[in-house]
């Protein structure tokens, strides 16, 4: 379990520049990871009135920097044990969710006005848009990677003040 958390945080969370666009997709937030310069990207699935799409709200892609950009699909893997998301809500102007890989926090696809979506969680102990996750990766292996730490990075929600929290995997 504690090498799946690893994994978790590792894939979960990580960045450090603001969400590029490589479409026309919103981009709500993205995990980058010390290990190369690419890049998984969350952003938001709406329907032509400006609703969620209830079936899949949030879509996530790979950013490749290497030979690029250029965006490629989640393997299945990557998205059953990492980066992919299970939803406990989901409504056309809100969805709850919580990573595959680290079960511990509950996060919120929230419409903030008639057209724009933005993540809301916990970062420091406040309510934050979340916008930036950044991994540190300091050796393991390919399947389980040694996670030094995960530092959420975002804005508070109250008065768009910068916040961020790392957290050290146990």
């Amino acid at each position: 379990m504690k090498a799946f958390t690893t994994t978790f945080l590792a894939l979960f969370l990580s960045s450090y520049s603001h969400p590029k666009k490589i479409d026309n997709s919103p981009v709500l937030f993205k995990v980058t990871r010390s290990k190369d310069k690419n890049q998984i990207t969350y952003s938001v699935n709406q329907d032509v009135a400006g609703n969620l799409q209830i079936a899949n709200p949030i879509d996530i892609y790979w950013i490749k920097y290497e030979n690029g950009p250029k965006r490629e699909p989640l393997t299945w893997i990557q998205e059953k044990y990492a980066y992919g998301l299970t939803f406990s809500k989901k409504e056309k102007d809100i969805a709850k969710f919580k990573f595959v890989s680290y079960s511990k926090r509950e996060l919120t696809l929230k419409k903030i006005n008639t057209s724009e979506f933005k993540i809301l969680c916990q970062i420091n102990g406040t309510i934050a848009e979340l916008n930036k996750v950044y991994v540190k990766i300091n050796g393991g292996t390919f399947w389980v990677p040694k996670v030094e730490y995960v530092e959420l990075n975002g804005l508070r929600f109250s008065d768009k003040a910068p916040v961020s929290e790392k957290i050290i995997p146990d």
